[in-house]
């Protein structure tokens, strides 16, 4: 059969890998139970699901009754009181607390809460490579991006492993976003908090809705804490006659970036020196920004920013890739143009 691959499952199941649900509609009695069913687990986890829908079976009609809704997850309260009792008590002890930003704030919209909270308690906050621009850049708490030995720069590094207390609330701890196991946290001054559980110093706790985890911690009663920041954010210059009559160099080019960036701009990176050196971009007005997670999506940037355009017309993408990666997926360049998009992309042929 055309575009068969090995047995009529294997596609389904190469997909089950990378994805929270999946579904082949063969019976059109389930179909509509099995779409509800992988557009729930999408919402909820805030991750890609696979539905399939065979050839003979797109044009049948199906029945969308009796479906029965969605039940909320619920935290166990117990268990979510004795977690914020260890946290609470952390917290109030701490003399150096951090807070680790990681994406599922933005994923999810908790950003504001958190930030909220850091307010109130004046806690610093740094970000990951995944999460950058989910705290305002711009902001007098952010601290910049952590990531070991490829944070944005060595005073972030030095804040963050010198910390008391790392609150790192929504972070995944993956190979890229703690810099090639560089990063150096001490479990026992960590409190993880994300949608899959939370573990505070080297207890773990289970049936916690991120949700009520974070709420509960923003009202928590803190008293506020000292910071004086490291490396208060400066507003980029331009390149004086001086430099512009030097050959121009990678960190020359983030730094004329950072220059045309503003709440009107998201900066669209894609793996290798395009995401290590957009690490340090900081603009006087707050940028979006994302990246991909690994390096086996190379190629990422140039059709991302086309989803960027499209999902959020006001907003407009500036596109950083190597010369690899756009050998990958360049020709992407002919539907943003047949679309009517204008990203702007910088190709880095290294």
């Amino acid at each position: 059969l055309h575009h068969k691959v090995k047995t009529f499952e294997t596609q389904r199941r190469v997909y089950d890998e990378v994805t929270v649900a999946s579904a082949v509609l063969l019976d059109e009695q389930r179909a509509a139970s099995e779409i509800v069913r992988c557009v729930e687990a999408c919402l909820r986890h805030k991750r890609p699901v696979y539905i399939e829908v065979p050839h003979d079976m797109v044009d049948r009609e199906i029945p969308t009754g009796g479906i029965a809704p969605a039940f909320p997850e619920e935290s166990d309260p117990h268990t979510l009181a004795a977690a914020l009792d260890e946290t609470l008590s952390l917290i109030r002890s701490a003399k150096k607390p951090v807070i680790l930003a990681g994406v599922e704030l933005a994923r999810y919209r908790f950003a504001p809460l958190v930030l909220h909270m850091a307010e109130r308690m004046n806690i610093p906050i740094a970000a990951d490579l995944l999460s950058k621009s989910t705290i305002p850049e711009n902001h007098r708490l952010y601290l910049g991006v952590y990531g070991g030995a490829m944070s944005s720069d060595e005073q972030v590094r030095k804040y963050v492993e010198s910390a008391d207390l790392v609150l790192m609330l929504g972070t995944f701890i993956t190979d890229m976003s703690m810099g090639f196991y560089t990063a150096k946290l001490d479990r026992k001054r960590t409190v993880l908090a994300t949608t899959e559980r939370v573990s505070v110093q080297y207890h773990r706790y289970e049936s916690i809705e991120f949700r009520d985890f974070l709420k509960s911690l923003a009202k928590a009663k803190i008293r506020p804490k000292e910071f004086k920041h490291p490396n208060p954010h400066a507003v980029p210059e331009p390149l004086s006659k001086a430099e512009r009559a030097h050959p121009l160099t990678m960190v020359d080019i983030f730094r004329i970036l950072s220059l045309h960036l503003d709440e009107h701009c998201c900066v669209v990176a894609d793996i290798g020196d395009a995401i290590f050196g957009a690490v340090g971009i900081r603009s006087a007005k707050q940028a979006e920004f994302i990246a991909p997670a690994y390096y086996m999506s190379m190629g990422f940037a140039v059709p991302a920013s086309i989803g960027v355009a499209t999902g959020r017309p006001d907003l407009r993408p500036y596109v950083l890739v190597g010369d690899g990666a756009f050998q990958m997926t360049g020709v992407e360049i002919s539907t943003a143009v047949r679309l009517g998009l204008n990203p702007i992309i910088l190709v880095l042929n290294n």
